[in-house]
């Protein structure tokens, strides 16, 4: 007869406290995380192309910034290209995602990505939709998109390289981990909640979900190959020394 070790949180977690309910043990853990330390350290793919003519995606991550400043998330060099900012503000810490620079942003609500937390965000466009519809936004698992200046763009340009925790200067200062990108692919509000999953990240591959383009889980935990487990086939880069951690949401 086999034997389960659980604890009381986990069996809460699962809705089994006092039941008799024997859980299955799955494969998939969270170990890892890969951490930035703000001066130079990044995660680079190169080349990278897999958004190229895209006409919608999704990008889910999560994050855990340790410094209140701006300081440059994620960036795809191209002829559309896009970017996510980490505003810091000192209690009122926001995300800020964007298409070709600024032009078209997206924001979600002050307070809304605290330091020295772990948050997940997922965003998503839909070049189909009009202007002020084409965003979406939720943070660990809730809609939360306070400002946009929509977008006049229908499909996504080529691309050329992608980077984790910078853009130029102003790298990150944190945490990052489970990043995934969905092309053509809009996840909803359900969907995003169960990526969530009451702040424990969730098997992509499953859970009723489409298999990311994209999804470097920094599951290694040592080395500088940031493995890719979508589709999508890009192994990142660990430049300049970015290390893996235990801190993991």
């Amino acid at each position: 007869m086999a034997t389960y070790n659980l604890t009381a949180a986990q069996l809460r977690a699962g809705g089994i406290l006092n039941s008799f309910e024997i859980p299955a043990v799955g494969s998939f853990t969270n170990l890892y995380s890969t951490q930035y330390d703000g001066v130079d350290d990044y995660v680079e793919v190169t080349p990278y192309a897999a958004l190229d003519g895209a006409t919608s995606f999704s990008i889910s991550f999560w994050i855990k910034p340790t410094a209140s400043v701006v300081r440059y998330c994620f960036f795809i060099d191209g002829t559309t290209d896009i970017q996510i900012t980490y505003r810091g503000n000192s209690g009122a810490e926001y995300i800020d995602m964007s298409l070709i620079s600024t032009s078209y942003y997206a924001r979600s609500t002050p307070g809304s990505v605290p330091l020295n937390q772990w948050t997940h965000v997922v965003w998503t466009w839909d070049g189909s939709q009009t202007r002020y519809n084409k965003y979406k936004l939720y943070i660990n698992g809730q809609s939360d998109l306070n400002s946009n200046s929509g977008s006049t763009i229908s499909s996504l340009g080529t691309f050329t390289k992608l980077w984790i925790g910078k853009l130029d200067s102003n790298e990150w200062t944190g945490f990052f981990d489970e990043f995934a990108i969905y092309k053509n692919t809009i996840l909803s509000q359900a969907n995003s909640d169960v990526i969530y999953n009451l702040g424990v990240p969730n098997d992509l591959n499953n859970n009723g979900l489409t298999a990311p383009t994209n999804w470097w889980r920094f599951e290694e935990g040592s080395g500088t190959t940031a493995v890719d487990s979508g589709t999508g086939g890009n192994d990142g880069t660990l430049t300049n020394g970015v290390v893996y951690s235990t801190d993991v949401p």
